[in-house]
């Protein structure tokens, strides 16, 4: 980076991936390592180390480089778990120099600070301490150290297991007989963190409970087929809620937009040829499959399957798992948000498990659009009709 470039960046002002530090703020060095924490823990970032919060530069002089250098490989090593590395450039402007200490995404995610164990995550606010209980959980769920689908249902119990769903999905999958007995049937789905002790977990649950309605009714679909293109008017053709384990809602929901797709003559074609459909069944398949597969189980909320008269709306909880990027996503690269239900759901769903369905989709209809909304925690899909 050359000053001018560095110039551009103090006039864009700060930002969720760039924070202004004075010299006199580099004496705390545990403020320092929160900052870094929030980036590592967010999509990483630049602190430009001597400017003031109005951009003005105070920098330092060239005889203070190698002690802020100091405080910086401290940092990294001992302020910071786990430990990080840190890359830092010096810009010579005019007023003195400016450190640009670059803090990329964290490969190792949650980070905290070493004193008081602290999270951060960074927001267009600056840096935001991490302390409630299912943000935390999120925040160890980038990291890949939480699955919510692992976490115990609490009250349920193991007959309320449909066996005999479990025992046909072992067979028809692997193609050979299961455990005879109940109870080794069972230490095989604990195996598999379908139970934890004699509880059902969120996996479990939703794809072999009889009735998992009773215990998660949040997971379920919210279907509404509206009048005109307003998502705010209350003028809709049918309402519905599906509710239910994952097969039977994923048959439900495909058993309505199939219904739904209306058959339509292609242009100029005669009165005896075969009519299309407006929407091309596997977009659906595809699409669906994806919001019950990847949804993030963290979040207490419906998925949303919106009808008008000019799109289709699907919108599942969470944004893109892992630090998954929107143009990663359409490029069929895959991060996996709930591994078991992946797995499973490949036998009980037409899923194929190789992350290319959004890929698929888009072939499929070219005018499909995708909206990865970090801010409100969403994924939304959006189909063109004709």
């Amino acid at each position: 980076m050359d000053e001018i470039a560095l110039r551009k960046l103090i006039l864009g002002g700060e930002s969720s991936s760039v924070e202004f530090k004075s010299k006199r703020k580099i004496g705390d060095p545990q403020d320092l390592a929160a900052e870094c924490v929030a980036f590592l823990n967010r999509r990483g970032g630049r602190l430009l180390l001597g400017v003031e919060n109005d951009g003005s530069i105070d920098g330092f002089r060239p005889d203070e480089i190698e002690s802020v250098n100091s405080v910086l490989r401290s940092l990294a090593k001992d302020r910071i778990n786990p430990p990080v590395f840190l890359d830092t450039e010096n810009i010579v402007t005019p007023e003195n120099i400016v450190i640009v200490l670059t803090v990329d995404e964290g490969i190792d995610k949650p980070y905290q600070t070493t004193k008081g164990g602290n999270f951060y995550i960074r927001t267009v606010d600056g840096k935001q301490h991490v302390s409630h209980r299912d943000e935390l959980r999120r925040l160890f769920q980038i990291g890949a150290h939480v699955f919510a689908e692992k976490k115990t249902v609490s009250g349920t119990r193991i007959s309320q297991l449909d066996l005999g769903a479990y025992r046909s999905y072992y067979e028809t999958r692997f193609q050979e007989d299961s455990l005879d007995e109940d109870e080794d049937l069972i230490d095989q789905m604990r195996s598999l963190h379908l139970i934890s002790q004699r509880e059902l977990t969120v996996a479990g649950c939703l794809l072999f409970a009889h009735h998992p309605e009773r215990d998660l009714p949040e997971f379920g679909i919210k279907l509404v087929w509206f009048r005109g293109t307003d998502s705010s008017s209350t003028d809709y053709r049918d309402e519905r809620p599906i509710n239910g384990g994952l097969r039977g809602c994923y048959e439900q929901t495909m058993s309505f937009l199939h219904a739904w797709n209306i058959r339509q003559q292609k242009e100029g074609a005669s009165y005896n040829e075969n009519s299309v459909p407006q929407v091309h069944p596997a977009v659906f398949e595809e699409l669906v499959t994806n919001a019950f597969i990847h949804r993030d189980y963290f979040i207490s909320d419906s998925i949303k399957i919106f009808i008008f008269d000019d799109r289709i709306e699907i919108t599942s909880p969470g944004s893109l798992p892992n630090s998954l990027t929107l143009a990663e996503a359409q490029n069929g690269i895959r991060r996996s948000r709930n591994p078991i239900i992946e797995d499973i759901g490949q036998s009980l769903m037409k899923y194929k498990g190789h992350g290319t369905g959004l890929k698929r989709a888009l072939k499929l209809c070219p005018g499909l659009h995708f909206e990865n909304d970090v801010v409100r925690n969403r994924f939304t899909a959006l189909i063109p009709i004709r």
